[in-house]
């Protein structure tokens, strides 16, 4: 009964709190969409200018291929290989494509031909990208001139390339569920960072010493509230991720609820632990911030792949509940997979939330004493 009066205390404080409904109730999908729109790996329009020195038929099929590919954006026709090099300087370009004056002439006579391609390497991803892209029409282009007649017979391997899990390689597939897990990380950790420091201030925190509650009853107490409140924000993104970017739920929704408490259970532990060593409410939801923001974007493998990190950087990823969770999302929205293939996530999220919330309590204990 007394764990029960401290989550409803709790509830009726969020409820009396603008800033926690404007949290708990906006922010989420307010985020999902924003991020979920504006974070991608696709690359599209990237722009590009010629420098047609042969000036044919032939050179024109090829500038209609690129154009016409949907990858690339004509920015400007170059007439010299300065305003070439000046569309580059002034980043107003990230390819810049020459093609000499006999480009015709060696395509006429079968004999190859070449052209030179310059890369604006200041943004190296999507210069990758986009010479991926180029080298891909590029390819098409000549296999469509050089191809051997009809009667000759030539030996060659047959690549069939099956994609598993996101057949069209929507990046908004791969990005979402990443969103969601870093939402609901910050979001948890900021709701609870604030709700024990806030007994500190306004004084309440004397009747609560006074009073035979144990500390474990106090932190599930303060942590109900949250969890519910949480859930429904999951629903909420997941609805979201759902119908507005049509990302795929493939695996068991009761699988997803389970794992997402183990989840939210780490998220919250983690600012009920901020709450009890901070002061002030401010310095609390900073803190919050600095320890759940950061190592969800950047250590979780959202954005940078665990095994190219260094040994010592990938043992320490072994911490951060995001990289659980994100191959929950993953492996239930995309592949379908259940308890029997995440169990190992599932167990280290039990881990984790334990040693936070035990953490949690046990500094609080030094608080009573």
């Amino acid at each position: 009964m007394r764990y029960l009066a401290i989550a409803k205390r709790e509830a009726l404080s969020i409820v009396r709190d603008p800033r926690s409904l404007f949290l708990v109730v906006f922010l989420p999908v307010m985020l999902l969409i924003v991020y979920g729109y504006g974070v991608t790996f696709d690359i599209r329009h990237v722009p590009v200018a010629f420098y047609d020195q042969s000036r044919s038929a032939q050179s024109r099929d090829l500038i209609d291929r690129y154009l016409s590919s949907g990858y690339f954006l004509l920015r400007e026709s170059a007439n010299s290989r300065e305003s070439l090099d000046r569309l580059l300087i002034g980043d107003k370009i990230i390819l810049g494509i020459v093609i000499p004056p006999d480009f015709a002439d060696h395509i006429i006579a079968k004999n190859g031909g070449e052209i030179q391609v310059l890369v604006n390497g200041s943004d190296a991803n999507t210069a990758n990208v986009a010479m991926g892209y180029q080298a891909a029409v590029f390819a098409d282009y000549t296999g469509d001139i050089f191809k051997p007649p009809s009667n000759l017979k030539i030996p060659s391997v047959d690549l069939r390339i099956r994609t598993w899990y996101n057949p069209e390689l929507k990046s908004s597939h791969f990005i979402v569920p990443g969103i969601i897990v870093i939402i609901m990380m910050l979001l948890g950790a900021i709701l609870t960072s604030s709700a024990i420091v806030r007994e500190k201030e306004t004084g309440s925190i004397e009747q609560i010493v006074a009073s035979p509650i144990k500390p474990w009853e106090y932190i599930l107490g303060k942590m109900t509230p949250y969890i519910v409140i949480s859930l429904s924000d999951v629903m909420l993104v997941v609805a979201a991720a759902y119908f507005v970017f049509n990302v795929p739920i493939r695996g068991n929704l009761l699988y997803l609820g389970f794992f997402t408490v183990l989840f939210l259970a780490n998220a919250l532990g983690i600012g009920l632990f901020v709450s009890t060593v901070s002061r002030t409410v401010s310095s609390s939801q900073m803190f919050a911030v600095l320890i759940s923001l950061l190592p969800s974007i950047l250590l979780s493998g959202f954005i940078f792949p665990i095994e190219s990190m260094p040994r010592p950087i990938q043992a320490i990823t072994y911490f951060v509940p995001a990289r659980y969770f994100l191959v929950i999302l993953r492996g239930i929205f995309l592949k379908g997979v259940g308890v029997d293939v995440l169990w190992p996530q599932a167990l280290f999220l039990t881990a984790n939330a334990a040693f936070f919330l035990t953490m949690a309590a046990l500094k609080f204990k030094k608080k009573l004493d």
